[in-house]
């Protein structure tokens, strides 16, 4: 279950839990929230969120396809995953492609 491709989902799934605490705080302490840092900061996450869309449209094949190209494998078909072919529990017994 935690392996490497699921790192982006457990840190999101982290900042999800960590934001949720911190509404239910401010709502049941009846503080309001303040952010009193660097406004700098802003712009930075701005920046690594717009290059973060660009990379995933550049790497993920959604720029070879707009310019006319394949793009490469999609979603049906089973060699699209990256690594090996996991076992299913469904296959037990039967061939183990």
């Amino acid at each position: 279950m935690f392996n490497r491709e699921n790192t982006i989902g457990l840190a999101f799934l982290a900042l999800c839990g960590f934001l949720a605490a911190a509404l239910l705080y401010s709502i049941v302490t009846d503080t309001p929230l303040r952010y009193t840092g660097p406004a700098w900061l802003g712009w930075l996450l701005m920046l690594l969120f717009l290059g973060g869309i660009l990379y995933g449209l550049v790497n993920g094949g959604a720029w070879r396809r707009w310019r006319g190209g394949e793009g490469g494998r999609r979603w049906p078909d089973p060699g699209t995953g990256t690594g090996q072919r996991r076992r299913r529990w469904w296959r037990r017994g039967k061939d183990d492609r």
